[in-house]
């Protein structure tokens, strides 16, 4: 098995893919081009709507996870799942005041609750609260309006992270490329359906494995 890996990127919009092909498949590199074109314009066009009418101050939390350099001294997390703690917990070592804003009653409940206590503990003693039943109604300047529990509240943030989950990307212009163009094509993870588990992931990805070397 022979696979062929690359990342596409426009402004703030990405996505990674795989063509997974025989050894005694003859692949060419226009071929990969012509793989690869069939979702760029759908890039570009995410690209350009996801930009709009987003206030400077908005980033998102992968973009802030691979290192992206960021100043202040407030922010707020929209999101109390594990990648919103972990956010958190990325800004906190930076010297960063957090708070995080979790819609439901509970926070990390992907979590089994041993983990969750675990997790939980570590950041107790950083600079981050938790609010949940909280819902972001509105980003006005440098402050967050929400409202709590029937009651609006104000937070300020310099960096507003945005760690609600992620979005399977349309893959169908690319697929039908590969299929035109006999390369087998399959699609693992997030790229299947999002938001998953790790685990779920791997398991796709060993399953597609067994099936290309059937």
């Amino acid at each position: 098995m022979q696979y062929i890996f690359f990342r596409l990127k426009f402004e703030d919009c990405s996505t990674s893919c795989a063509i997974f092909f025989n050894p005694t498949t003859r692949v060419t590199s226009i071929q990969v081009e012509r793989a690869a074109t069939g979702i760029i314009s759908e890039l570009v066009r995410k690209s350009k709507k996801s930009r709009s009418d987003i206030p400077r101050i908005v980033i998102k939390s992968h973009t802030l996870l691979e290192g992206r350099e960021i100043s202040g001294k407030t922010a707020v997390v929209i999101g109390g799942g594990l990648v919103g703690f972990e956010c958190a917990e990325y800004l906190a070592d930076k010297g960063i005041q957090a708070d995080i804003l979790e819609m439901k009653h509970e926070v990390l409940t992907e979590l089994g609750q041993l983990r969750k206590i675990a997790s939980q503990s570590s950041l107790a003693k950083l600079p981050i609260t938790v609010h949940t039943d909280t819902v972001c109604k509105a980003i006005e300047g440098n402050k967050v309006i929400a409202q709590k529990e029937g009651k609006e509240i104000s937070l300020q943030a310099d960096l507003v992270i945005m760690a609600v989950g992620t979005k399977s990307t349309e893959t169908t212009a690319l697929q039908e490329v590969c299929q035109k163009l006999g390369i087998p094509a399959y699609l693992v993870g997030d790229a299947k359906k999002a938001p998953g588990m790790a685990l779920n992931a791997i398991h796709d990805a060993y399953h597609t494995v067994l099936e290309i070397n059937q």
